[in-house]
């Protein structure tokens, strides 16, 4: 079973990816800030991470930067999802090193879609 961290301080929303994805048989683990996701990847060691921007504290761009500094972790793919749609959010999660980026309210099909494709490339 693949294992799935979500990276959001929006409880509602956290809840409704993790559900989603719990009902594809994903095994999920949830955060809801940049620090203490940090902890839980080195602990649970996901196969993917879907993480927030606009975050309490450290940012998802600052977590997606130590998460690719640190050797042991910068394998691991990272969907961004946020309500940022302008083109320098977009660009600057693409320099941080994510995988891909939505923007909310995300297409629950294309998000799945693209979840499943990353697992079975990596």
């Amino acid at each position: 079973m693949k294992k799935i961290l979500v990276i959001e301080d929006d409880l509602n929303i956290r809840e409704s990816l993790s559900e989603l994805l719990e009902t594809r048989s994903y095994q999920i683990f949830s955060s809801d800030n940049g620090r203490s996701a940090l902890e839980l990847i080195q602990q649970k060691l996901p196969d993917l991470i879907i993480c927030d921007v606009m975050m309490p504290g450290m940012d998802g761009f600052d977590t997606c930067r130590q998460l690719r500094a640190n050797p042991t972790l910068t394998d691991i793919p990272i969907v961004m999802i946020t309500a940022l749609d302008d083109y320098a959010s977009h660009l600057m999660g693409y320099k941080v090193g994510v995988d891909d980026f939505f923007t909310k309210p995300v297409d629950q099909i294309i998000l799945l879609t693209r979840i499943k494709n990353i697992l079975q490339m990596n």
